[in-house]
């Protein structure tokens, strides 16, 4: 499930419009934890081949084509006729990178499809170093699964590991052709995250790991695009329809990315990543009241997100409410223990509760954590001054915030203010 959240979850200020931190956390799902961005199969799904595995396979399978070769000639081979593109890896290969031998596993796999594609009159290829590929002219999904099963099967003779088969078939609506060999591709990737010896004929999930990775990427139209298919495949898929929304969301296009969750919640009214996401929709359009309407109501489902707890925090806080505030950011802090924005809200709540020794304490965490955090020294010198510990120590932790954000006024009047106290006005 693609979930969202705050990417930096140390932002000192609650987003604004335009800024793009509350949409960003996109778990990827992918093996390589690198999505695909290319529009055509040569710029990286078909890369070229090492002359060695080329001989390689040559030697034993002459007359076998490779790489974009391959592709071109099997898609031209089935004609204006719908066909189905297997494609096949074994799991040893997932991160081996580029290969520069020859993989057993890949001379195993072609004698067995050079027997097997056959009596459906497939035609069959290399079409990465690591991964086999068999266009097969048939459109029905059970021939395409016996396929893979005995090519599973047969393959478990062989060797050791497992293999992911993807399967992808056309005509499939809004795809082209050549998107086939892609969707394989993705139906692959889909098999990989699903573990041992899987299988996936392209769904709406593939496609959402696919946006996925798109997003990941920083290619939020390709992955906008991606979660469009994946609904035309599955309309009800709430997942699919949270991940458009926070694409929508980081384009600023709000009114639909609110679209998008209202349907996700449609369909589950107990969703909570949609129910904290319209909250954060709320948030960047100005409505806060409602935004704290919709974290209430997803805390209540599931109080264990940091980024929901932390924010439900700030609004109480900055409502007024510092009490009701306190429990939430308590909890956010609970969940990572050295996050600074935690750390320096809950502080602030603390201070706000007429608690100063215990928002010390929170303070002083969090500048051991974070020598750098100018909020937390210049915060930890007016705490000091004000429970009358060692106003010499007061002055230094305000001198330490100047020194770190000189620019910053308030840090400046801080120590400004304690200097005068303290009788060193020409200081």
């Amino acid at each position: 499930m693609k979930m969202m959240a705050l990417e930096k979850p140390d932002m000192t200020s609650v987003v604004s419009p335009g800024t793009s931190q509350v949409f960003l956390f996109s778990k990827t799902l992918s093996p390589s934890g690198k999505g695909s961005e290319a529009s055509h199969l040569s710029d990286s799904l078909v890369p070229v081949l090492s002359e060695e595995i080329q001989d390689a396979f040559s030697s034993a399978f002459p007359g076998v084509l490779a790489g974009q070769a391959f592709v071109d000639e099997a898609l031209k081979q089935m004609g204006d006729s719908g066909f189905s593109v297997l494609m096949i890896r074994s799991d040893s290969r997932l991160s081996a990178g580029v290969v520069d031998a020859v993989d057993p596993f890949l001379l195993n796999a072609g004698f067995i499809l050079e027997q097997l594609s056959r009596p459906v009159h497939a035609m069959w290829g290399l079409i990465r170093p690591d991964t086999l590929g068999c266009v097969i002219p048939e459109t029905d999904l059970s021939v395409c699964r016996n396929l893979a099963v005995n090519i599973q099967n047969s393959l478990a003779q062989f060797q050791k590991e497992t293999v992911f088969i993807g399967i992808a078939v056309y005509p499939l609506a809004g795809f082209t052709r050549n998107d086939t060999v892609w969707n394989a591709w993705k139906a692959l990737t889909h098999a990989a995250i699903m573990g041992t010896g899987s299988l996936v004929v392209l769904d709406a999930v593939s496609l959402n790991i696919s946006g996925d990775q798109l997003y990941q990427a920083g290619n939020l139209p390709g992955a906008v695009e991606e979660y469009q298919k994946a609904l035309q495949l599955d309309s009800a898929n709430v997942n699919v329809h949270n991940s458009l929304g926070v694409c929508y969301g980081m384009m600023e296009m709000y009114d639909a990315a609110e679209a998008e969750f209202d349907a996700a919640l449609l369909l589950k009214p107990d969703e909570v990543m949609a129910l904290y996401n319209l909250g954060v929709i709320c948030l960047l359009t100005g409505r806060k009241e409602l935004a704290l309407n919709f974290f209430m109501k997803a805390a209540a489902i599931d109080d264990g997100i940091f980024e929901l707890a932390l924010l439900t925090g700030k609004l109480y806080l900055e409502a007024g409410s510092p009490e009701k505030a306190r429990p939430f950011l308590e909890n956010a802090l609970n969940s990572r223990p050295k996050s600074g924005t935690a750390l320096r809200t809950l502080g602030a709540c603390l201070s706000a509760l007429n608690l100063p020794r215990e928002a010390t304490a929170i303070y002083t965490r969090a500048v051991k954590n974070n020598p750098g955090d100018a909020e937390s020294f210049s915060q930890l010198g007016q705490l000091y001054d004000t429970i009358g510990e060692n106003p010499e120590i007061a002055r230094l932790f305000c001198q330490q915030s100047v020194a770190i954000a000189p620019e910053n006024e308030v840090y400046r009047e801080r120590l400004n203010r304690l200097m005068q106290k303290g009788q060193r006005a020409d200081d």
